[in-house]
């Protein structure tokens, strides 16, 4: 068959868990004979032919697709993030064939509340720097900016943040927000609690190190205890009940062992 002399530009569309998306063609259905419409150019979804009911062919989508009675279109409900990924048509003319493509992205309806987590804190000349990581569970697809709520200044962007300030000084609130195109949540807390006893103590104006995290040894008396011979201790009873026997004659009051 002669090529159509005209084609069609990749489309991108923009998909939300749970929810519906629509290919639509662009060309009425009256003007081809059929369309083949494929996942990721190695799976077949369905055959759709002019005044023919469509042939769903896999199976593990018959119910979540439709294709509505113009004909020209592709419906997929109750997204799944695994629906991520290229959905061609191939339509055919009486003169010739022609493709359609999409780019489905997926997104998460609602981005989960993200976690502030403590990598590292180095304190030195009076000052603790922290590096602070911010994360989401099942985070795919999701960008993260830091911000401070005075004025909602942009800190920085990226799921790392680094900061400095003076342990004496009040604690800096930060926040992070993580999103998606569809939606966005954010965690606000401050380094120090973030790193809860980790900047409390500094070195000096002298030296900087990191901080030891290790937790201080436990005093035992038992590794102090110096183990006396019976021998020794038979000798010291056996002066004494001498000493005591020298007095019994004496006007001396006689006293315990000492």
């Amino acid at each position: 068959m002669a090529s159509i002399p005209w084609t069609l530009k990749l489309k991108e569309l923009t998909g939300i868990e749970g929810g519906t998306v629509t290919f639509f063609l662009g060309i009425p259905a009256e003007q081809y004979e059929s369309v083949a419409w494929t996942v990721n150019q190695t799976r077949s979804l369905v055959n759709v032919g002019t005044g023919t009911t469509p042939t769903i062919l896999d199976k593990s989508y018959e119910e979540r697709l439709r294709v509505p009675a113009r004909n020209d279109s592709l419906q997929l409900s109750n997204l799944r993030m695994e629906d991520t990924g290229t959905y061609s048509a191939q339509i055919t003319f009486t003169k010739g064939t022609m493709h359609r493509q999409f780019t489905l992205r997926m997104y998460r309806k609602w981005v989960p509340a993200p976690t502030i987590a403590c990598d590292s804190v180095t304190c030195g000349n009076e000052t603790c720097d922290y590096s602070l990581t911010c994360t989401v569970r099942g985070g795919e697809n999701v960008t993260y900016q830091w911000t401070h709520p005075a004025g909602d200044a942009v800190v920085s962007t990226g799921p790392i943040l680094q900061i400095s300030q003076r342990p004496p000084a009040d604690p800096l609130t930060i926040t992070c927000t993580a999103q998606n195109p569809v939606s966005d949540s954010s965690t606000t807390s401050s380094a120090k609690e973030i790193c809860p006893g980790k900047s409390s103590a500094h070195t000096g104006r002298a030296g900087t190190g990191s901080l030891s995290l290790h937790p201080p040894q436990t005093f035992n008396p038992r590794q102090y205890l110096v183990p006396i011979s019976p021998l020794l201790w038979q000798s010291q009873w056996a002066k004494s009940l001498s000493h005591r026997d020298s007095l019994k004659g004496s006007n001396q009051p006689l006293l315990p062992p000492a």
